[in-house]
C-alpha cells in the first residue's frame, strides 16, 4: 500500500476527467468533491466515482462539454439548466450562485435540472459554512426503495443534508440517504462477494 497527498490525487483525479472530455477547469471542480468525500472517509461517493461517471460518459449518457445555464426567477430563486453534466459540476455551479445570492438577498433557493449523480452532499455544505452560509441541500433520485412493510420499490433514495456555520468550531454538517445505508455500500459488497446486514434490505416478501 502507497500512500499520496490530497494534491496528487486531486491532480491524479482531474486527468481522468480531462481524458474523458472534460476541459482542466471543469476536471478539477469534479475532482475537488470527490477528493473532499474521500477525505471526509465517503469512500462509496469519493474518487470511486470516476468509474461510474466514467461509464456513462464514454457511452455519451453524460455531457462533458455541458453550456449550462442559470435563469432567475426572482431576486433569491434561480433555475440551473445544467445540460446533462456531471453531476458535481453542476452541483458548484448551483452552489456559487445560490451563496452569491444569499449574500445579496439574505436566503436563496437554486434549484437544478438536467444534472446526474452530484457525488455526496457534505462537501458542498463544508464550503457554504466556511462563507458563513447555513445550507439544506437535496436531491431527488431513481425509485429504489421499498416502503416499510412493502416488498416494491416505491420511494428513491433521495439524499438530504444540512450545514451550519459554527463560529467558534467546526460547522454542524449532515449528510444522509433516505435509506438505512446508501446504495453504493450495497453494490460494493455485492462486487466484493460479502453478505450485507439483513437490515440493509428487503426481500420478494418484504422481510
Amino acid at each position: 500500500m502507497s500512500t499520496i497527498t490530497k494534491n496528487e490525487l486531486t491532480a491524479l483525479t482531474q486527468s481522468a476527467f480531462v481524458a474523458l472530455g472534460l476541459i482542466p477547469e471543469d476536471a478539477l471542480q469534479v475532482a475537488q468533491i470527490l477528493v473532499m468525500a474521500e477525505l471526509f472517509g465517503l469512500t462509496t461517493h469519493g474518487v470511486s466515482r470516476v468509474e461510474s461517471y466514467g461509464e456513462r460518459l464514454l457511452v455519451k449518457g453524460i455531457n462533458p462539454r455541458p453550456n449550462m445555464t442559470v435563469e432567475k426567477c426572482a431576486p433569491s430563486l434561480f433555475k440551473v439548466d445544467g445540460d446533462n453534466a456531471v453531476g458535481p459540476l453542476v452541483g458548484m455551479r448551483c452552489l456559487s450562485v445560490a451563496m452569491q445570492a444569499a449574500k445579496e438577498q439574505g436566503v436563496a433557493v437554486v434549484l437544478a435540472r438536467n444534472s446526474n449523480h452530484f457525488g455526496p452532499i457534505s462537501p458542498y455544505s463544508l464550503m457554504a459554512a466556511e462563507q458563513g452560509f447555513a445550507t439544506i441541500i437535496g436531491s431527488n433520485a431513481t425509485t429504489t426503495i421499498a416502503p416499510w412493510g412493502g416488498s416494491d420499490a416505491r420511494l428513491g433514495n433521495s439524499p438530504l443534508g444540512f450545514g451550519v456555520p459554527n463560529p467558534k468550531g467546526h460547522p454542524f454538517l449532515l449528510d444522509m440517504a433516505m435509506s438505512v445505508v446508501a446504495r453504493a455500500k450495497i453494490r460494493n459488497a455485492f462486487k466484493a462477494g460479502e453478505s450485507i446486514p439483513e437490515t440493509w434490505a428487503t426481500d420478494a416478501k418484504g422481510v
